[in-house]
C-alpha cells in the first residue's frame, strides 16, 4: 500500500520511528513509487468523478471486503453506464431523457 507522508513535525524521513511509515517513505521518494503514486492518484480521481454520476456515497471503512465490494459496485455501475451508451450510439452523459 502505497500513502502520502504525513511528517508529523519530523524534519526528515530518517528520524521515523515506525518501521512501515520509513519504508513507505523511502518508496514514495523512488521513482518506482512516485510512479504509482500518480496512479493512485489517477485511479481516485476517476472515483470520485464516477461516484459524483452515480450518485454514491463514500464508503465508511469498515473493512476490506466491504471496501472492495463497494469499489466493485461502482465499477459495474460504469460497465453497465458505458454499454448502454455504446449499444444506443449516445455520444453524451446527458442523456435524452435527462434533458
Amino acid at each position: 500500500m502505497l500513502t502520502d507522508i504525513n511528517m508529523r513535525r519530523s524534519k526528515s524521513i530518517e528520524s521515523f520511528t515506525d518501521e512501515f511509515r520509513y519504508k513507505n517513505a523511502l518508496l514514495l521518494e523512488s521513482p518506482i513509487g512516485i510512479s504509482l503514486y500518480k496512479q493512485r492518484i489517477k485511479i481516485e480521481q476517476l472515483f470520485s468523478v464516477l461516484k459524483g454520476l452515480y450518485n454514491l456515497e463514500n464508503p465508511r471503512p469498515y473493512g476490506k471486503n466491504r471496501y472492495e465490494r463497494h469499489i466493485k459496485w461502482v465499477l459495474l455501475a460504469y460497465l453497465i453506464d458505458e454499454f448502454n451508451k455504446n449499444k444506443n450510439a449516445i455520444k453524451s452523459r446527458k442523456y435524452p431523457w435527462n434533458l
